[in-house]
């Protein structure tokens, strides 16, 4: 039993733990209020260590507090917001750090990232084929970046899980060579890459009015699609049968009827037959419409619109 004098080990835990906390926070705070525009590479290193070092103790700490009867009153983000300061202070300066050797470096001289358009890479299995290939060619194939800048751009170029990934890997040239790897095993995985093609043919958008703009980006992208699928090694080549049922339950009823009208009864239809209508319907879609616009006299656009309108119901309800 307790005397009533003395508080219960439970309580005296809880209350050595949180001033244990305190004084992690305190350095947390100190670190993120450090100048570090001094320090060497080594020094920003060591710096980075001590800092996840701390954070990891003051997690902990809150976790074992959390597990007793002591109520916590700790501010909740203020030292997580201590933490990510102090960290990207340091990754900035070596940034800093990387350009200056770059630039008095004779074997590198000064350097300009090439101005190279490269989408930020979200996790999408589709997409990491074309970002890794351009990221290599205008970012990892570039000798006169040095391995951390290469890491500190990488980073950039990530958003979601794949940033995740690597995000907490040290600010050292060697974490270049492992960050990769590890996007490479979790990414480049061919069974995923073509499913993902594939789910993007049926979940093609519908085209619900066959104005020339739909039907030219319906075309794009299903060839675009297929192209991707052939590059991966399938052969989509004998997949025309499949394609065309697919495809064609996307488009409009007047299409489809005016596209198995367009070819012999006893011909079987391809997706090649099948995108070269829609592109010469596309472009007559178009012609038309110049036409119109510029035969038409200003005040009879709107009753030629009207009847044209009517007609063309008229025509989609006609056996």
């Amino acid at each position: 039993m307790v005397d009533k004098g003395e508080k219960c080990p439970d309580v005296q835990s809880a209350s050595t733990l949180i001033k244990r906390r305190a004084y992690i926070k305190g350095k947390l705070t100190q670190l993120a209020k450090e100048d570090y525009s001094l320090l060497t590479v080594e020094g920003l290193v060591l710096k980075e260590e001590r800092v996840r070092a701390l954070f990891a103790e003051y997690e902990r700490f809150t976790l074992e507090i959390s597990e007793t009867s002591q109520p916590d009153t700790e501010t909740p983000g203020e030292a997580d917001k201590n933490y990510f300061t102090a960290l990207t202070a340091i990754k900035q300066r070596l940034t800093q750090l990387s350009n200056t050797d770059s630039k008095n470096t004779n074997s590198k001289p000064s350097f300009k990232v090439p101005e190279l358009k490269i989408n930020k890479f979200k996790g999408n299995y589709a997409d990491y084929k074309s970002f890794i290939q351009l990221f290599n060619a205008a970012i990892d194939s570039n000798d006169k970046l040095q391995q951390i800048h290469k890491l500190c751009l990488l980073q950039g170029y990530l958003e979601g899980e794949p940033l995740d990934l690597i995000k907490n890997l040290p600010l050292i040239s060697e974490s270049y060579t492992e960050a990769k790897n590890i996007l490479e095993q979790r990414y480049h995985n061919t069974y995923r890459i073509k499913n993902e093609h594939i789910g993007r043919i049926l979940d093609i958008t519908t085209v619900s009015k066959p104005t020339a703009a739909n039907l030219r980006e319906f075309v794009a992208n299903t060839k675009q699609e297929k192209a991707a699928l052939k590059n991966l090694g399938q052969g989509v080549e004998s997949w025309d049968a499949l394609l065309v049922c697919i495809l064609t339950r996307k488009l409009d009823a007047y299409s489809v009827r005016e596209f198995h009208l367009s070819r012999s009864s006893n011909e079987e239809p391809t997706l090649i037959s099948l995108m070269h209508f829609l592109e010469k319907r596309a472009t007559a879609l178009e012609d038309s419409r110049l036409t119109a616009s510029a035969t038409i006299p200003g005040p009879a656009k709107a009753t030629h619109a009207k009847k044209s309108c009517a007609r063309s119901r008229a025509e989609r309800t006609c056996p």
